[in-house]
């Protein structure tokens, strides 16, 4: 760079440089600005196969500053998974928010840091001091370090009242973007922490089951062992997908096998019903939803439908 950064471009650099994964916010908006696999270009980083915002989400300096050199009016979110972050979010009553139960009540919680520190309480333990950003609302996002080893997801409010979480499939907002006009700011600007394992216990899921094999029933004439070797290996492709490139994989094996289904080799139901179960071991990692493998798995059926090709004999 030849000149400051300043604006939009400072900030996402700024996450970056702490290793940070950034995206792009819709202006004066908290909504990555994404699009899903049914309406994808399949060009820039999608063009190997349909990327969500969390696979699209980056800390390489240049990548991040020819986008808001570009575009500096987009905001600037995180995607924590991807970051190594679980960011606690501290929220304030909103107009309709439900009673809180008696026990509350009880501890004269009004506020998600209120209710931190009554956990803090029970549990015996201080919060730990982290990088601590106010929102614009009010609240606080405490950022931590996710554990080794341990997928940490998002969460409601299992902790508390006004105590929601963002690990991996969720995005916060970066101080100095503004939301509605309201400006995220710093406010405490100290090395992330540990999530503390006592205070933060109901976060810490166990990993997932090893893979289950893939149940392939085909009909006794189709079992060719083209066929049989064609599907092994596009299931394998997927079941075997590194983080990142999930998704990617789970396209491209729609499209192959979406082609076999064109040319008659197999029926969509087939295809689909192998696709979900190959799909499903990754579910819940890396921002994977069912939603968005269905997602997949559809736009990949069509691409494949468009280019059938038949079974040799």
């Amino acid at each position: 760079m030849t000149t400051i950064a300043s604006g939009m471009l400072a900030v996402a650099l700024n996450a970056a440089f702490r290793g940070w994964h950034v995206l792009p916010l819709r202006p004066g908006r908290k909504i990555p600005l994404a699009h899903n696999a049914d309406h994808c270009p399949a060009t820039g980083p999608c063009s190997d196969g349909h990327r969500t915002w969390e696979q699209r989400a980056t800390r390489d300096l240049e990548q991040v500053e020819a986008h808001w050199s570009a575009h500096p009016h987009h905001g600037v979110g995180i995607a924590t998974g991807p970051s190594g972050l679980v960011v606690v979010d501290l929220d304030t009553p909103k107009p309709g928010d439900p009673p809180l139960p008696a026990a509350w009540q009880a501890e004269k919680v009004r506020t998600g840091a209120d209710a931190l520190a009554v956990l803090a309480r029970r549990a015996g333990v201080e919060i730990p001091r982290t990088y601590m950003v106010r929102t614009g609302r009010g609240g606080w996002h405490l950022y931590y370090a996710a554990p080794s080893g341990l997928r940490v997801g998002n969460t409601g409010r299992s902790l508390g009242p006004w105590i929601d979480t963002r690990g991996w499939g969720g995005q916060v907002v970066a101080a100095g973007t503004a939301v509605a006009g309201r400006p995220y700011t710093t406010v405490r600007n100290l090395p992330v922490a540990p999530l503390h394992p006592a205070l933060f216990q109901p976060l810490l899921t166990p990993p997932r089951p090893a893979p289950r094999p893939v149940r392939v029933t085909l009909p006794a004439g189709r079992r060719t062992a083209y066929l049989n070797a064609a599907i092994r290996r596009q299931l394998g492709y997927i079941t075997d997908a590194s983080t990142g490139t999930r998704n990617t994989a789970l396209y491209r094996s729609a499209v192959a096998l979406g082609q076999l289904s064109a040319g008659g080799a197999l029926t969509d139901i087939e295809v689909i019903d192998m696709l979900k179960q190959a799909a499903d071991i990754h579910i819940g990692t890396d921002g994977f939803s069912a939603a968005s493998a269905d997602a997949t798995i559809r736009s990949g059926l069509r691409a494949g439908a468009a280019r059938p090709r038949q079974v040799p004999a």
